[in-house]
């Protein structure tokens, strides 16, 4: 590719990062189970459903985690 078509050539970064339960499993330490059950019982950012694929959304799943946090301190604190 020559430099006048890199150049004419959009860059397309995508923001979006999605996990799957395997990736959220590793990164909080949970069983699969206990995070369906944080899905139904303590508001866990549901997944995105591509046929039989559940994906999250990274940022979603991070958001979560520091508003939980937050909102252990806060109780905590009081």
């Amino acid at each position: 590719m020559d430099a006048q078509t890199q150049k004419s050539t959009p860059e397309r970064h995508l923001d979006i990062e999605l996990l799957s339960i395997e990736d959220l499993q590793e990164l909080m330490r949970l069983s699969r189970s206990k995070i369906y059950q944080m899905i139904r019982e303590d508001g866990f950012p549901s997944p995105v459903k591509f046929g039989v694929c559940s994906r999250w959304r990274r940022q979603k799943v991070l958001s979560w985690l520091d508003a939980a946090e937050a909102t252990q301190r806060r109780g905590c604190c009081s």
